[in-house]
C-alpha cells in the first residue's frame, strides 16, 4: 500500500509539473521552424494573407529586395495570365473545397532569406503534397514536375 501511495504521489507531481500555461502545444512544436517558414505560428510581413487566402490572390511578393522595402512581385501559377510550363490543371487544383491546405510558405519578409520561394500544399482527402517553387535565376525553364509514388501495402509478388 505504501508503494502504491508513493507511485500515485509521483504521478500526481509529474502531471502537476507537466501542466503549464505555456502557449506552445505539441502540434506547434512539430511544425517546421526556420527563419524563412511562414505557418500558423509564424506570420508573414510581406504576404500576410497568402497562408489562408491563396485561392483569391493573383501575385506574391518574393523575399528578394528590389529596394530595401520593395520585393519583386510574381504572378501565382493559378492566376489569370500566369506564364508557366506546368499544366493548367496542376496549377489550378489548389482549392480548399477539394481538400487542399497550405502547410507553409517561405515568402516571409522582403530582404530576408532570398531565393527561398516555396509554397507547400497538402491534400487532406488524397494525401498528395504539392510544392511550388519560384526560381529567380537566369533560365528559360519555368516549370518542372516531380512525382513520388508508393505501393502502399501492396506486397512484391516476385519475392
Amino acid at each position: 500500500m505504501k508503494k502504491l501511495l508513493v507511485l500515485v504521489s509521483v504521478l500526481f507531481t509529474f502531471c502537476f509539473c507537466a501542466c503549464t500555461d505555456e502557449s506552445v502545444t505539441i502540434e506547434d512544436s512539430l511544425l517546421p521552424m526556420t527563419r524563412a517558414i511562414v505557418n500558423e505560428a509564424n506570420a508573414s510581413k510581406s504576404n500576410p494573407d497568402l497562408l489562408y487566402n491563396w485561392e483569391n490572390m493573383s501575385e506574391v511578393v518574393l523575399n528578394t529586395a528590389i529596394t530595401p522595402e520593395v520585393g519583386d512581385k510574381v504572378t501565382l501559377p493559378w492566376a489569370n495570365g500566369a506564364q508557366t510550363l506546368l499544366p493548367q490543371k496542376f496549377c489550378e487544383d489548389i482549392k480548399k473545397k477539394d481538400g487542399w491546405k497550405m502547410l507553409f510558405h517561405t515568402f516571409k519578409e522582403v530582404g530576408s532569406d532570398t531565393r527561398q520561394n516555396y509554397m507547400v500544399f497538402y491534400n487532406q482527402l488524397t494525401g498528395y503534397m504539392k510544392v511550388f517553387y519560384f526560381y529567380e535565376g537566369k533560365s528559360n525553364s519555368s516549370g518542372a514536375q516531380w512525382f513520388i509514388e508508393t505501393t502502399g501495402d501492396k506486397k512484391d509478388q516476385n519475392a
